[in-house]
């Protein structure tokens, strides 16, 4: 086997390993997001059930947030 081939091969390596690096960092990405909105859903959940005079105000705050919030003219 030639140096060269040995070094494609170990090059071919580089870039699967790169790719499987790239891979799991994603899937962990999306665990923690998935974390994220399961705990900001329960939280929501809870403030609801709990507290339903701030939950309406919450909702009307983010409500006027977003109408506030107009499309850029097309």
């Amino acid at each position: 086997m030639g140096m060269n081939t040995k070094l494609n091969q170990i090059d071919a390596r580089i870039e699967k390993l790169k790719a499987q690096r790239a891979a799991a960092l994603a899937r962990e990405t999306q665990k923690e997001q998935k974390k994220f909105f399961r705990e900001a859903i329960a939280i929501g959940t809870w403030l609801k059930n709990q507290h339903p005079d701030q939950w309406e105000r919450i909702l009307l705050t983010i409500k006027k947030q977003e109408s506030s919030k107009k499309p850029p003219p097309i």
